[in-house]
């Protein structure tokens, strides 16, 4: 057979296309009002849920992107990032032909658009097509096939790989599912309740009367009062109007309002319903009753994440699978940009920002771009800052070994300047009592304070030699020298200890 040469390549599942066969047309409801496409955007809420999806969408920034080096790049020279984000064929932008292609999946549960290669391989046009003139078909073999009825009236096989399809909930993974087949009960209501909406305005009596005569009426006069209401009170335009009554007639209500009817409630819960199979949030319907000023962005943001971001990974996806050469999938990929729509509160940003500068994965330049700023002049704002408190992740062990080490060292030094001043003061102490005597015999003059000064230095020297060397310091000579010829100069006006202590601050290889 010719199809099954024709894809001859393609897999060989079991499973059978099987027709949704309220994806187009008309449906019937328990509620006595006939669904189809056209007459469910005629219900406010639901074409409402389709305009906010597509929009949203439709305004997301899409381009394709590749992996080079750990850094994520733009590819604007690709031909799919041309057709994804600029122009997918000669008749729509890109932004129409997202736009449309998301209205066929919301309303028919399908979406199709045909791939136009060049000769070797390369996407260079993308082709709506109707859902209503294509689905997919197996030839004998079980091969899949698309089985497209063009605008001509011929019937045209396409390969599953020529075919951009982006599919609602799937039984078999093969042919989405519509939602107004599934919900054409709750529109089905939508419709009544608008219909009956209407009616009430049109009959133009808030609420319904009843007029009654003192006399009984013939049939002709009967006739000329009805039409006299009618004609002068009946609709919109006249609600409100003074009614004029003769010959003793009287108007008395007759059936309770709309509102007494809970009428409004019943309308206010079907766009709840319709809201709730297209998850949308209802404040998007304009339903704030559950609505705070401090859950606004988090139900944004939920919006965003549980109702439009699902339908766009669909479609990245899709075009990965199908727009991209084999050898090219693992490095190349197509994002939807959501930082716009993810902005959050200011007060969230503000915090996000800081963090991430903080961090040093921001510099200030970045942040002001993602808040529509120009960058800082003379490259200010391209620093990044980082805290000096933090080690990579490997160093951490020797780190930890590395303050060890310096609180052994700090208790290593406490010891030796302990020990040092005693061993210094017990030096000054035998030069003050050499001192004393030589006070007694009257020999304490400049030329004994010269030579005690001298063997102070000389008795020192030793003692700080050591003391540097056990805590790994460099011995100043210099401390030493000053603060002996300091002694004489004082004529041992100075105490040992205070003396010992003054040396150990004058020495910074082992002050403390």
């Amino acid at each position: 057979m010719f199809l099954d040469r024709l894809f001859a390549s393609s897999p060989e599942p079991n499973r059978e296309w099987q027709a949704d066969v309220g994806a187009s047309g008309w449906m019937g409801t328990d509620s006595g009002e006939r669904v189809s496409v056209d007459a469910s955007l005629r219900l406010s809420a639901l074409y409402r849920c389709v305009q906010i999806i597509t929009d949203d969408m439709m305004s997301l920034p899409w381009g394709v992107y590749e992996k080079q080096e750990g850094k994520r790049v733009r590819r604007h020279d690709h031909p799919v990032d041309y057709l994804i984000s600029t122009e997918p064929n000669p008749e729509m932008d890109a932004g129409t032909f997202v736009k449309t292609m998301q209205v066929h999946r919301e309303l028919k549960g399908n979406a199709y658009a045909e791939i136009i290669r060049n000769r070797i391989g390369d996407p260079v046009a993308l082709w709506l097509i109707d859902p209503d003139m294509i689905r997919p078909d197996r030839t004998p073999g079980g091969a899949l096939y698309y089985r497209y009825h063009t605008p001509a009236g011929s019937e045209k096989p396409i390969k599953p790989e020529n075919i951009l399809h982006i599919k609602g909930l799937s039984f078999d993974g093969i042919t989405g599912m519509s939602v107004l087949a599934y919900a054409r009960e709750t529109v089905g209501g939508g419709l009544a309740q608008q219909k009956t909406s209407n009616s009430i305005f049109r009959n133009g009596l808030k609420p319904s009367a009843v007029f009654s005569h003192p006399n009984q009426l013939s049939d002709i006069a009967e006739r000329n009062i009805r039409s006299s209401i009618a004609s002068m009170y009946s609709g919109a335009g006249n609600t409100g109007r003074p009614i004029l009554l003769q010959e003793g007639m009287k108007v008395e209500k007759w059936a309770i309002t709309p509102e007494e009817a809970q009428f409004l409630d019943s309308r206010k819960f079907t766009i709840e319903e319709i809201a709730r199979w297209f998850g949308i949030k209802a404040y998007k319907l304009g339903l704030m009753d559950r609505e705070t000023h401090s859950n606004i962005f988090q139900n944004a943001k939920e919006h965003i994440e549980e109702c439009i971001m699902p339908r766009c990974i669909a479609w990245e996806k899709e075009v990965k699978r199908k727009l991209f050469r084999p050898d090219e999938r693992g490095a190349l990929y197509t994002k939807f940009d959501f930082n716009a729509m993810l902005r959050g509160s200011p007060s969230e940003r503000a915090e996000f920002y800081t963090r991430m500068r903080d961090l040093g994965a921001l510099d200030i330049d970045e942040i002001r771009a993602k808040e529509d700023l120009d960058e800082l002049p003379d490259g200010l704002g391209r620093t990044r800052l980082v805290p000096l408190n933090m080690i990579p992740l490997d160093k951490v062990q020797d780190a930890a070994a590395q303050k060890q080490a310096q609180g052994q060292q700090s208790k290593r030094s406490s010891a030796v300047h302990e020990s040092t001043v005693a061993i210094i003061a017990e030096v000054v102490d035998r030069t003050k009592r050499k001192e004393a005597k030589a006070s007694e015999n009257g020999k304490a003059d400049d030329e004994f304070y010269r030579k005690v000064s001298a063997e102070l230095y000389e008795n020192l020297t030793k003692t700080v030699e050591n003391a540097c060397a056990i805590v790994g310091l460099v011995y100043d000579d210099g401390a030493l020298a000053q603060a002996c010829a300091d002694y004489a100069k004082s004529r041992g006006g100075i105490g040992s200890i205070e003396f010992a202590i003054a040396i150990m601050k004058e020495m910074p290889c082992i002050g403390q």
